[in-house]
């Protein structure tokens, strides 16, 4: 029984580390939308509208924003009796890594003419 037990548990360990790249590259992508989205500026989602009126009126960047946010919610919802699991917990971190780390790569930015912004 105990040999079933850690042969189970060792296969749950192998396919959450099986998962782990395509989640990192889900974090990546949600980063690359989250600056795509500000440098366009045809608009946000509501919580990166909420994100961006807390760095304007702070030192923080939209990465950080994000993460203290996101810690914000999940005390909130650890409160509420509601326990997070892995994929949120990587999520509230690393999404506001990614997006200061591509918004200080300089690779996305609002076009300076006229005619390269329509």
């Amino acid at each position: 029984m105990v040999k079933i037990f850690m042969k189970k548990n060792k296969n749950i360990w192998l396919n959450l580390l099986l998962k782990m790249p395509t989640l990192f590259f889900g974090f990546f992508l949600f980063g690359v939308a989250i600056n795509l989205a500000l440098y366009s500026n045809l608009g946000m989602s509501p919580w990166d509208v909420f994100h961006m009126g807390i760095v304007k009126h702070s030192a923080l960047s939209l990465g950080h924003t994000s993460q203290i946010v996101g810690f914000i919610v999940i005390m909130f919802s650890i409160f509420l009796g509601v326990i997070p699991g892995i994929g949120s917990i990587l999520n509230m971190i690393f999404i506001g890594v990614f997006i200061d780390l591509i918004n200080n790569t300089g690779l996305f930015r609002t076009p300076g003419s006229m005619f390269l912004k329509y």
